[in-house]
């Protein structure tokens, strides 16, 4: 079972990873760009409404999503939108498996994890509560296991943002990374040494963005693997789709593998899979995304001065107000919301059939 999950888990990891890059570099650019606008100007109200015009950075300036998909390969080409794909892999391929191999062993080694009673029936699927503890816990020890990794991918794709970021309780201005792309793997190694021999932490300057890391990644697998769990049971997704839809319709749109002796479902199907990952992945999504805006500013910037996540989270209510939180909120949850379909699809789907 554990060769199982690993290697499930691991050729989801890269299928999603190939499919969802260019969202998560806007998601990326989006976050770490800030408008520096001139005081002068700032001053009139009807002036920093046009905040894209007078941006000391426009060509790092988004309007939107689809914007960003459109200018980022004007700007530096259509291989920019999957700038930090080898690091993405090189961080999703081990991380996953590991991830998703934790989860299922801690959901073994709880004993009423996989067995709880709903209206006087044993009912096979994993409680709730019980998903909720497995994947918070799973999900903390990857990401520290992790972060130096993580903090190289976000770099990379932070790497032709220009803006300068304002002071975190510093005299001077924190700047995110050059504009001169990275134009290798290597490159991006000797940038991330250099920065650990400025650093005043030294090697633990590779774990910089952990705490917002773990405020994000802890309450996002908890929501989501508890939604997920009750959505793939009998009485979520798999009943809505017994009370809607006809029986001769439903192998269209992933109709229970199986069914018992009575006519009723004893397993999810494929679309189950897709509809409870990504229903799942965006709820979570939506409510860490503040977290994940604080971590990606942490990373991205330069610097030698130690950032502290308090000083990270009040430059950005000072600088922008609470609506600085929700940056890259869209780009996060068109993200997530294919990248756990194709992941909870494909890693489901490969343990159904799994033979060896």
């Amino acid at each position: 079972q554990i060769a199982r999950n690993a290697v499930a888990a691991t050729l989801g990891a890269c299928a999603t990873t190939l499919v969802v890059t260019p969202l998560d570099v806007v998601k990326v650019r989006m976050q770490v760009h800030v408008c520096q606008i001139d005081a002068a100007t700032a001053a009139s109200a009807s002036a920093t409404r046009n905040a894209a015009v007078l941006c000391h950075d426009p060509a790092s300036h988004f309007r939107n999503v689809f914007d960003a998909l459109v200018r980022i390969p004007q700007q530096h080409g259509i291989r920019a939108l999957w700038r930090g794909v080898s690091t993405s892999l090189a961080l999703a391929v081990p991380t996953t498996g590991l991830y998703f191999t934790f989860y299922e062993a801690l959901l073994n080694a709880v004993p009423s994890s996989r067995a709880f009673h709903e209206n006087g029936k044993h009912n096979t699927a994993v409680a709730p509560s019980a998903a909720l503890l497995c994947g918070m816990s799973a999900r903390c020890a990857t990401a520290i296991l992790a972060a130096p990794l993580e903090l190289l991918r976000t770099r990379i794709q932070a790497s032709t943002a220009s803006s300068s970021m304002s002071s975190f309780a510093t005299t001077e201005p924190t700047r995110v990374m050059p504009r001169f792309p990275h134009s290798s793997f290597a490159l991006a190694l000797r940038d991330l040494h250099a920065l650990v021999r400025s650093a005043d932490l030294g090697w633990r300057v590779l774990f910089r963005g952990l705490g917002p890391t773990l405020l994000r990644d802890a309450p996002f697998s908890a929501i989501y693997w508890a939604s997920y769990e009750a959505l793939k049971a009998e009485s979520g997704l798999p009943r809505l789709v017994a009370a809607l839809v006809p029986q001769s319709s439903r192998h269209r749109i992933g109709a229970p593998l199986s069914t018992d002796s009575g006519g009723e479902s004893n397993a999810a199907g494929f679309g189950t899979y897709v509809a409870a990952g990504s229903v799942s992945g965006m709820l979570a999504a939506a409510i860490t995304t503040p977290a994940d805006v604080v971590k990606t500013r942490m990373q991205a910037a330069d610097g030698q001065q130690h950032l502290r996540m308090r000083e990270v989270i009040n430059d950005v209510f000072r600088s922008e107000g609470i609506s600085g939180f929700t940056r890259g909120l869209t780009a996060r949850v068109a993200k997530v919301a294919p990248a756990c379909a194709i992941m909870m699809g494909s890693y489901e789907l490969i343990k159904e059939f799994w033979v060896w």
